[in-house]
């Protein structure tokens, strides 16, 4: 079954709706007046927001990288689309990775 964006949106509004409604332990007056705004829909959840444009800049592929020594040779052996162009902010994190030596998280 394909990845449906708008069943996985529901799925996790459910998850958050429960965990929310079992982890405070509000007393009334308020109690009531908490599971009425969670159970209306326009001030709980909106969405699934889709956005189907290519909005990131492209960089260079992780061959180029390779070739440039920002990324060592055996990085070829990854068993992934090495043409493809890498996002202008994943290049970037790459090479500070390569630059300070450091872990990074993105």
């Amino acid at each position: 079954m394909a990845f449906s964006p708008v069943v996985a949106s529901q799925n996790i509004k459910n998850k958050y709706y429960r965990y929310l409604k079992t982890i405070f332990q509000i007393g009334e007056p308020y109690r009531e007046e908490f599971e009425r705004l969670l159970d209306d829909e326009d001030l709980f959840a909106k969405g699934p927001y889709l956005d189907v444009t290519d909005a990131f800049t492209k960089g260079n592929s992780i061959n180029d990288l390779i070739a440039e020594g920002v990324l060592p040779k055996r990085f070829a052996r990854i068993h992934m689309n090495q043409t493809r162009p890498l996002y202008a902010h994943q290049e970037k994190s790459i090479r500070k990775i390569a630059e300070d030596g450091r872990n990074l998280v993105v």
